[in-house]
């Protein structure tokens, strides 16, 4: 917001930037929300699960990628464009998440692998994996991340990998992806959108 402040932007334009922030800020909180009601609730939707996705994360990539365009005074149809570029970026960003929680060593992620399933929270991975027909309650048998042993992450990820579920968030994220790019089609065809194109990429080929 104190950035906002010097800009030197239109003050129409500052003030839809700081309306857009604001937003934002606020969105995050539900999304955060919505991510501790799912770890009561017995059952979560996928559609649930995305739009608390949206919400507690891909906003943030909208506002970020929309905001500097507000600021210089872009049309409104870049504008929007670079926000779904942001909300469709930032979705496939956490889902990667969801599927590097389970493929990465625990010393190159961080935090102990598999994690998410001895927390029992809701990934889009767990919730395919329960349209198979998975018991993902008893997929590993620890209490906390440090009781989880490897055999047994690995025991979990064969299952999740024979009904498909962690492919299905590979290929979700990838999707994503490309209708993120697809989102900047509005914007001339030089470095800068190639840049916003390569950082999509990343954001689902990082390794961490």
């Amino acid at each position: 917001f104190e950035l906002l402040t010097k800009t030197g932007a239109d003050p129409a334009d500052g003030l839809e930037a700081v309306r857009r922030l604001a937003t934002t800020c606020t969105q995050i909180c539900e999304g955060q929300a919505l991510d501790i009601e799912f770890e009561r609730r017995t059952e979560v939707l996928p559609d649930e699960y995305l739009q608390m996705v949206e919400l507690k994360t891909a906003v943030l990539y909208g506002t970020a990628a929309a905001v500097p365009a507000v600021v210089m005074g872009a049309d409104d149809e870049v504008v929007e464009a670079l926000y779904q570029y942001g909300i469709a970026s930032g979705s496939a960003f956490q889902i990667q998440d969801d599927v590097l929680d389970l493929t990465v060593p625990s010393d190159q992620l961080g935090k102990q692998r598999g994690s998410d399933l001895v927390e029992n929270k809701e990934t889009i991975i767990s919730l395919h994996a329960r349209q198979q027909g998975i018991d993902v309650d008893d997929l590993v048998d620890a209490e906390t991340a440090e009781e989880l042993t490897e055999d047994a992450v690995e025991a979990a990820v064969a299952e999740l990998n024979e009904a498909g579920s962690i492919d299905y968030a590979r290929e979700m994220a990838e999707d994503l992806t490309e209708q993120a790019k697809s989102r900047l089609d509005v914007l001339p065809d030089n470095e800068a959108r190639d840049l916003l194109c390569d950082i999509a990429d990343y954001l689902i080929t990082r390794g961490y």
